[in-house]
């Protein structure tokens, strides 16, 4: 079989991901052709693909054709050209020209596989992507866990399905099974592909031993929009992380038992909660046990000491994988599936980390933060990002449970990991090239002041390193970041004397008073620029730190810029809510008192999840499930959204959610607070609500409706 390949890579909007998608692609071998189908980009991807790979045949459409029919393009031209292998890439995922060569090599001696996949890791290459790690359940791949747990492992498992990330296509497959069904307009496509190709006596397979990177969000952000779902990822590592209450107990049970079995060496343990809708009984977890073994799944052990919760580890491509089931007798939840446990050692020594990084010969900066996710962790990663190429970017995580520093050091494409303590962490700063030291968070740090110590000393011995504090939220200010009082109400930072509120620092309890202290004279002595993300958040910051006012910054983040709606007429009003609804900061307690009062001719709709576990999602409240926010304008459109209401009651630092809603064109109500309401008050379809009352809210967002349709 010839060695021929044409590569596909659909794009739409992807400006952003293509120097990581072409970039190890750039010297290709002479019989291999890039083809890039771009379907109806408007951010400039097209100009950016002829910059980044000037020899590839590129395809344009003029009309959104969605993944499979714009995929259909490059195959056909693949069939024409009789190419022998086809490489489907996603515009998200990025393979090196080695790793495709053993692809290719393995689908030669093994034609009998039409599709073979790499297996795929996460953006950083850290881990498994979420979605990948469904493809290796024994339901769905035969043997390679089983293969995995007794140290071997063959160059070829057959799968069910595995995500069309990376495809390698023989032409057989083509000839056989054509291209993508143009039923599946996105999302279903790679599914109905794989199936008939079974039908046809083809096999799919994973390589275990060829990796690609998949750089997409992981969990359940990488969930497609639009549809329902009920699983929702866990990060049991972050203790802040909103658990539904009556299973609270259960997954701190489970949690403390996959430490203790796996050695208390993982970084992150994630566990997936289903609604199940009955209760459970005790010989279910039985009968969860007995099932899989019957399914074939090997055990390398199982804790079910009584207290309700089974924990199973498996060990594939030198990851720790862990399945439990904990049940909790009052709960409608159970907890089924495998999730990813990263086992890390420090297996480089302090010396050669400060080697390695010296070597490179690069400034250095560091980040100091916190592994909790959301806007925060979106901020470091954009910043890496931006600054990977000329520059070594560290981040600095405590975490809680091995009680040590895990360093990240990003060089270029590279990345290597470190596990130290707070004085090694240090020890390597002072000897490095640091010109940057940035807080980006501290939110999860029990030695906050010995951090904050130990960055004044390196200041003191090197003035012309610079150090910034990045201005999420408002934990400097007060341990509760939201700035909400015991009535889930704002504060307004009066009455500080009675605020029954204390900080943890230094493994101790300390007043607000005391931690303000310790804020005021690190910002006074130390701190060079303060960032802040919108004008309301410096207002609030400056207001208790008066003597920052001359290095606080406001620097609004990048948001993604969405196409303005075109919402049909009709008789009742649709308030929409997007985003996740985690907490009553976010507004779940006021939506609750909303719903159960709308009147006839009033619906609400949540563009996203309601994750708060300590009030019952409303009856009349549907919601979608995760998003992909490009996605938003046809969400809105499908369920005609009159308008958006932003329920935060927290004086937000920035709100995404905010000013993609008026980038959409569509009228937003906020409260007036933070900065929501910065925004929605200089918007011409805005309306900030006079009171945070459920009927307020209802009564002004229906004449502020009738107003705009007159």
């Amino acid at each position: 079989m010839s060695d021929s390949l044409l590569i596909v890579v659909v794009t739409c909007n992807a400006a952003e991901r293509l120097d990581t998608c072409l970039g190890p692609l750039a010297d290709m071998p002479e019989n291999w052709t890039l083809v890039i189908v771009d379907d109806a980009s408007r951010d400039g991807t097209i100009s950016l693909a002829r910059e980044k790979a000037p020899k590839a045949r590129i395809i344009e459409s003029d009309v959104t054709l969605g993944f499979g029919r714009a995929s259909n393009l490059g195959l056909q031209l693949a069939l024409t050209e009789r190419a022998a292998h086809i490489l489907l890439l996603n515009q998200d995922a990025c393979i090196s020209i080695a790793e495709i060569s053993r692809l290719i090599e393995l689908q030669k001696n093994n034609p009998e596989y039409a599709v073979i996949s790499p297996a795929l890791l996460d953006t950083d290459g850290a881990n498994t992507d979420a979605g990948f790690a469904d493809s290796m359940l024994p339901q769905n791949s035969d043997g390679i866990m089983a293969d995995s747990l007794d140290g071997a492992s063959a160059q070829l498992y057959p799968t069910m399905f595995v995500p069309a990330a990376v495809w390698l296509l023989s032409r057989q497959c083509l000839q056989t099974v054509g291209g993508f069904s143009p039923t599946f307009f996105h999302c279903g496509e790679d599914t109905n592909y794989l199936q008939r190709v079974a039908f046809h006596g083809l096999k799919c397979g994973i390589a275990p031993g060829v990796f690609a990177r998949f750089c997409r969000p992981q969990g359940a952000e990488s969930k497609a929009s639009g549809k329902s779902y009920t699983d929702e990822v866990i990060r049991l590592s972050d203790p802040f992380t909103p658990v539904p209450g009556k299973i609270r107990v259960a997954f701190r049970a489970a949690l403390q038992s996959t430490s203790l079995f796996l050695g208390g060496h993982r970084e992150h343990a994630a566990f997936v909660w289903r609604e199940h809708g009955g209760l459970f009984r005790e010989n279910c977890l039985l009968e969860a046990r007995k099932r899989s073994l019957e399914k074939g799944a090997s055990f390398v052990g199982a804790i079910n000491d009584g207290s309700k919760k089974i924990v199973t580890k498996y060990k594939i491509f030198g990851i720790t994988y862990a399945k439990a089931r904990c049940t909790d007798w009052y709960s409608h939840y159970s907890i089924l599936k495998f999730v990813t446990i990263l086992r890390r050692k420090s297996n480089i020594s302090l010396q050669q980390a400060i080697d390695k990084i010296k070597n490179s010969r690069l400034p250095v900066v560091v980040y100091f933060d916190q592994d909790r996710g959301g806007g925060t962790a979106s901020y470091f990663f954009n910043v890496k990002n931006e600054k990977k190429n000329d520059t070594v970017v560290i981040r600095i995580v405590y975490d809680r449970f091995i009680k040590k520093y895990l360093l990240s050091v990003y060089m270029g494409c590279n990345r290597f990991d470190c596990i130290f303590s707070l004085s090694d962490i240090f020890t390597l700063i002072n000897i490095i090239k640091t010109v940057n030291i940035a807080l980006n968070h501290l939110g999860l740090y029990t030695e906050v002041k010995d951090v904050l110590n130990n960055i004044s000393w390196l200041k003191n011995k090197n003035s012309d390193v610079t150090i910034t504090v990045m201005l999420h939220d408002y934990y400097m200010i007060c341990h509760r970041y939201t700035l909400l009082n015991d009535k889930n109400e704002y504060c307004g930072l009066k009455n500080f004397d009675e605020c029954s509120i204390y900080c943890q620092t230094d493994k101790k309890l300390c007043s607000g008073e005391e931690w303000r202290a310790m804020w005021r004279k690190f910002f006074t002595n130390t701190v060079d620029e303060i960032v802040a993300f919108s004008q309301s958040s410096r207002d609030i910051f400056v207001g208790i730190y008066p003597e920052t006012e001359r290095i606080v910054q406001i620097v609004p983040h990048k948001y993604n810029f969405l196409r303005q709606v075109n919402i049909k007429k009709h008789d009742d009003l649709t308030i929409g809510i997007i985003g996740n609804i985690s907490n009553p900061a976010k507004g779940s307690d006021i939506l609750r008192k909303m719903e159960a009062i709308l009147p006839e001719g009033v619906r609400m709709h949540l563009i996203g999840q309601w994750s708060d576990d300590t009030i019952d999602i409303p009856a009349n409240l549907p919601q979608t499930g995760t998003y992909d926010v490009s996605s938003l304008p046809d969400i809105v459109e499908k369920l005609g959204i009159d308008i958006i209401f932003i329920p935060s009651v927290w004086p937000e630092t920035f709100s995404y959610t905010t000013v993609e809603s008026i980038s959409m064109g569509l009228p937003v109500a906020c409260f007036a607070i933070g900065a929501q309401m910065e925004h929605v008050r200089n918007y011409e379809h805005g309306l900030v609500i006079s009171k945070i009352d459920a009927k307020t809210c209802i009564d002004e967002m229906m004449v502020f409706h009738n107003r705009i349709m007159a």
